[in-house]
């Protein structure tokens, strides 16, 4: 038997969907941007991946390991990596920049 769920005065068969497309052209300080960001995200994705790996690799071996399947498991584990790893690198360079507050 089929079923037809009605959305105001259409029926979810009669929905129309529409698609754009858009086209984007940047400045050369945006596409520097856009570049850096792509290469962040690229690495996190990495890193992330090389997180999961590890603790599935070292579950494997026995050994008793939390591995962060969930978002919220890979943020905590990505950030924990952050801070014991490379704390410098990823601290912002317009706030190294100015004058500590006092």
């Amino acid at each position: 038997m089929f079923a037809c769920v009605a959305f105001g005065r259409y029926a979810a068969s009669a929905m129309r969907h529409t698609t754009f497309r858009f086209a984007l052209d940047p400045t050369s300080d945006q596409a520097a941007m856009l570049a850096r960001h792509a290469g962040a995200s690229r690495f996190a994705y990495n890193r992330s991946l090389r997180l999961v790996t590890d603790a599935l690799a070292t579950a494997q071996a026995g050994l008793p390991v939390t591995v962060p399947w969930s978002g919220i498991d890979l943020i905590k584990a990505f950030n924990a990596w952050k801070i014991s790893e490379v704390p410098a690198a990823f601290s912002s360079s317009r706030r190294m920049a100015q004058p500590p507050r006092r």
